[in-house]
């Protein structure tokens, strides 16, 4: 198997390599001009992407783009979901002068990554981008991806959540690490049931992204079981807060545990003093989550496209 999949390098007069943490509160600049752009809001701080890299191989698995002037003007985040999926979030420069070429490059060193990743075997390249990047849009479809599926960001306001209403038998507390493990890994599996697409965490995987959470993870737990769990955010810097995961496991679904879960969720941001929260979810999940998020009030302010391209072996 090849080691090494050359890529085309950036636009003449671009410089790119592996960001450094610190160069994080530029990296997270970038990214909030981007959001702002188009998605109306900045969404990233220097906080929250400091969270998103510590403990990243950002050597193997982001690229920097730098002018000629040496100002920051494109970002390539890819997220390895074992050898066959990597997940990847490109971002340029709304103000760059050469945004398709940048544009392209990124996608490019994103399907190198991809088959390092895999050793020239089969791999899912999975980007995800704003409906309003039709720029991103355009450089993937002409590259052979596929559209094949929405995501919504979903949000509320916050002013003094009810408490949350436990199923009977249920009991919640938070998180408590090593002793909590691998049961809190295998319901989080277990509640990923039904979820489109998903190959699934090494419990390596679990313990690596676990480590470097900054939030809350409760675990609900009915008979000594645990039975649903969910991962808040609440970062210093942002107004609102974040609901990363929430899962139930089958058996559970359907009987008021999710509607609990979350309503918890809305108590434990709005205690921190967040008086916003917000979350994504697949457009299409058979789980119920859409409709769960809809009764609890939430609404879409956001959608994303989710682009794929099959690599390697005899793609």
């Amino acid at each position: 198997m090849p080691n090494e999949h050359p890529v085309a390098g950036p636009p003449a007069g671009y410089v790119a390599a592996p960001p450094r943490l610190a160069e994080v509160a530029e990296a997270a600049a970038l990214v909030a001009a981007y959001e702002l752009v188009h998605e109306g809001v900045a969404n990233t701080s220097t906080e929250t992407l400091e969270g998103d890299w510590a403990g990243a191989d950002l050597e193997a698995n982001a690229v920097l783009v730098r002018g000629p002037r040496g100002e920051a003007v494109a970002l390539l985040d890819t997220v390895p979901s074992r050898a066959e999926l990597l997940l990847t979030y490109a971002f340029v420069a709304p103000d760059a002068r050469d945004a398709e070429e940048l544009s392209a490059y990124l996608v490019g060193a994103a399907e190198a990554r991809a088959l390092r990743l895999s050793g020239g075997g089969l791999v899912i390249v999975r980007n995800y981008l704003p409906i309003a990047d039709a720029r991103l849009a355009a450089s993937l479809a002409a590259r052979g991806y596929a559209n094949v599926r929405t995501i919504y960001r979903m949000e509320t306001e916050l002013a003094a959540p009810p408490p949350p209403e436990w199923p009977a038998g249920v009991s919640v507390r938070d998180y408590a690490g090593g002793p909590d493990e691998p049961a809190a890994y295998e319901a989080f599996e277990l509640g990923s049931v039904g979820m489109w697409n998903r190959p699934g965490n090494t419990f390596e995987q679990w313990s690596a992204s676990i480590g470097r959470l900054r939030g809350e993870m409760r675990l609900a737990l009915a008979d000594g079981e645990i039975v649903g769990m969910s991962i808040t955010r609440a970062p210093r810097t942002s107004a609102a807060g974040l609901v990363q995961s929430l899962r139930v496991v089958p058996a559970w679904r359907r009987r008021g545990l999710g509607a609990a879960l979350l309503a918890d969720a809305f108590e434990a941001c709005h205690a921190l003093g967040k008086r916003r929260v917000g979350l994504t979810v697949d457009a299409d999940s058979t789980t119920g989550a859409p409709e769960l998020y809809l009764r609890a009030g939430m609404r879409v302010t956001q959608r994303y496209l989710v682009f794929e391209k099959e690599l390697g072996g005899s793609a």
